[in-house]
């Protein structure tokens, strides 16, 4: 008979549960596995058989050195101790401190374990007499874990084991005699009356009181030091945070005068940009201004030299001008005095000889003369021709007209 679809889903659903739950479990194994080996202790701590501070650090220790530390609170710790790789703490035995102060608790440490404990740290109450009389046997114990053997007494110890049981079991001191497990000693006073209670000797009375006024100065000192304790610390907490307040008022200072610093320094950065850029626009100005200046006085020095050269040129042509006119005038007298001259030399003909009849002029006859040619020739010819006035003006006029030209491509 076929299996419904339904009945297979769940199969197969079954299938995936179980597959993932071995694989759950595998990997648990194997977290499992990798964790190094533990044993944890967990319990109450007492001084002097009340509970230590809160914040107190319980220390375990294994062979002489710290393998594990907690803080108490209300009394109460868990301290775990595991074991590193490459080492064996199996069947080690662990010992307690409760802050500075040694125990006499023992346990020995097994991979896997899970211990309640009580630690007990004995300061004031194992040098005090009466009820409060610590056994020898805490003692004892508490120096066996704190140097590792016990002991006969302070001669069969060396200077350091000394410092280090009186630092570690404040009960030892007064109570070297603990050490060689001697119990003390108090006389009775036996009676036959076993109703009444039997008087104590008056040595061991005497002995108590001086006891409980040493018990009781030690309690006053030990609440004055723990006053000056707190006191100091209240000071110290007090200069600590005036420290932090200066502290942190110098750096807001330091920040703040760090700011003016970088502001005058942007500041003066800013103006000096502005300054250079001002001289800058400035030296643009006077370069600008000295260059059309420059210009100007160019324009200047070209339209004076201009004018000069025009001006010369213009008084080179009026003197031109001027000396044609004067030649002009002079060709003109001397033609006039020549016509006088042959005027002259008519009358005086004519006076000679005033029957001859008057035969025309030759030099009338001919062309008359002209301001460039003279067709009526002397005796000299043609030196005459050279040295006549019109051709001397001419030559003149050509001369001066070349000079002036000269002058003109110069000056351009």
């Amino acid at each position: 008979m076929l299996a419904s679809p339904t009945a297979r889903y769940l199969g197969f659903a079954a299938l995936l549960i179980l597959i993932a739950a071995l694989w759950a479990f595998n990997s648990l194994t194997m977290v499992r596995a990798q964790q190094p080996p533990s044993h944890v202790f967990t319990g109450e701590a007492f001084i002097d058989s009340e509970p230590p501070p809160d914040g107190t650090i319980i220390t375990a220790w294994i062979d002489g050195r710290a393998v594990a530390r907690k803080r108490s609170k209300g009394g109460r710790f868990t301290v775990k101790i595991e074991q590193p790789q490459g080492q064996s703490y199996a069947g080690r035995t662990v010992t307690f401190r409760v802050g500075q102060v040694q125990t006499g608790l023992r346990r020995n440490w097994r991979p896997g374990g899970n211990s309640d404990i009580q630690v007990h740290a004995y300061v004031n109450q194992g040098r005090s007499g009466g009820q409060d009389q610590l056994p020898a046997r805490f003692i004892r114990a508490c120096v066996l874990n704190a140097l590792g053997r016990i002991p006969t007494g302070k001669e069969d110890m060396t200077a350091n084991e000394l410092t280090k049981a009186n630092q570690l079991c404040p009960s030892l001191k007064g109570r070297a005699g603990a050490l060689r497990n001697q119990q003390p000693q108090t006389a009775r006073i036996v009676s036959t009356r076993p109703d009444q209670p039997q008087p104590l000797d008056p040595e061991v009375i005497e002995r108590r009181q001086e006891l409980r006024k040493e018990q009781q100065q030690l309690d006053a000192g030990r609440v004055r030091r723990e006053q000056e304790r707190i006191e100091s610390e209240q000071a110290l907490q007090k200069q600590q945070d005036q420290l932090d307040s200066n502290r942190l008022k110098r750096a807001s200072e330091r920040q703040k005068e760090q700011a003016s610093l970088d502001a005058e320094r942007l500041h003066q950065k800013q103006d000096r940009t502005k300054a250079e850029n001002d001289f800058e626009a400035e030296q643009q100005r006077l370069d600008q201004r000295r260059e059309r200046g420059n210009q100007a006085r160019q324009e200047e020095l070209e339209k004076a030299r201009f004018e000069s050269e025009k001006a010369k040129i213009d008084r080179e042509r009026t003197l031109a001008e001027q000396r044609a006119r004067l030649d002009q005038d002079r060709l003109a007298q001397e033609q006039k005095l020549i016509r006088q001259k042959a005027d002259l030399e008519k009358q005086g003909n004519k006076i000679q000889d005033p029957e001859k009849k008057v035969i025309d002029d030759p030099v009338q006859k001919g062309p008359s003369r002209g301001f460039f040619t003279n067709s009526q020739i002397g005796q000299l010819g043609t030196v005459n021709q050279l040295i006549d006035p019109s051709t001397l003006a001419v030559i003149g006029i050509l001369i001066t007209l070349a000079a002036t030209t000269m002058q003109m491509v110069k000056g351009k």
